[in-house]
């Protein structure tokens, strides 16, 4: 689930991805920013992460 929100912002906001770490609780990761757009960025990533699928 994490690599795809992050491809998908990558792909929304032209990021290129140099190396990223997935830890249990958080994540790092070295990006190239073409335009100013890493807070947008981010906040589309946390959005994407706190949306959990209802359980019927």
């Amino acid at each position: 689930m994490f690599v795809s929100t992050l491809g998908e912002a990558c792909q929304k906001r032209g990021w290129q991805v140099h190396a990223y770490c997935l830890m249990r609780n958080h994540f790092h990761f070295v990006i190239e920013t073409p335009s100013a757009n890493l807070v947008a960025g981010m906040i589309q990533m946390e959005e994407r992460r706190r949306v959990k699928p209802s359980r019927f």
